[in-house]
């Protein structure tokens, strides 16, 4: 799955199928229960499960459950348009010889329920807050969400982070990047004060800068 890294093949379109397969050629990393480590072919088995449950992709469960109940208007799962409509941001990828490409127009697919989606600052915002207010899930659901596990990049929930600033105050978000495009959001619980930061390319500096304007936002 190399040639998904290529701007010349920015409009190839990957199955759920084919993403998961590709992940069960490798070798497990550790035995079940015994760890625990970012997949992203975990969240396209999500994404499958949803679909056998439900009957729906699951792309219409995040229209039915979440877009048009909190009225997002700006936000939709590309499937397999890799056009993003109206006005947007230009993403940026660099490659090791320095080249910049325009990676706007690529076909999202290689996500899948990972991150096959476009959305705005201001939606992701009314998302967030809607979700650490507690008004999308029940307390059992959100007592499943935000227990964590100790992890390599720190406390992990289901689908969140738990974040600490350097004064210790704690808040809960997730970031999301593809190719030329990375934001993040995050607050406290209860939603009343949340952080969202987008950026139309993807590196070491743009996380270590978002980093830095989550931890001044937060600190008290």
């Amino acid at each position: 799955m190399r040639d998904i890294t290529l701007p010349q093949n920015p409009y190839r379109y990957y199955t759920a199928d084919e993403l998961i397969s590709l992940g069960l050629t490798k070798p497990p990393v550790f035995a079940p229960g015994e760890g625990w480590d970012y997949s992203n072919t975990n969240t396209v088995l999500a994404g499958q499960i949803i679909q056998k449950v439900t009957g729906d992709t699951y792309a219409e469960q995040i229209r039915k459950r979440f877009i048009e109940p909190l009225g997002l208007k700006e936000t939709f799962v590309m499937e397999t348009n890799p056009h993003i409509p109206g006005e947007h941001a230009t993403g940026y990828n660099m490659d090791r010889s320095g080249h910049l490409y325009d990676l706007t127009e690529i076909n999202q697919s290689w996500a899948n329920a990972a991150g096959n989606m476009v959305s705005s600052v201001k939606d992701l915002t009314t998302f967030f807050s809607a979700l650490l207010g507690g008004k999308l899930l029940n307390q059992e659901m959100m007592n499943q969400m935000l227990t964590t596990v100790d992890s390599p990049i720190g406390k992990v929930g289901l689908g969140i982070y738990e974040e600490k600033t350097s004064d210790g105050q704690s808040y809960w978000g997730h970031a999301g990047g593809t190719f030329g495009f990375e934001s993040r959001v995050g607050g406290p619980l209860g939603g009343e004060h949340i952080l969202v930061t987008s950026i139309n390319a993807v590196g070491p500096e743009v996380i270590a800068g978002r980093d830095k304007i989550f931890n001044k936002e937060f600190v008290r």
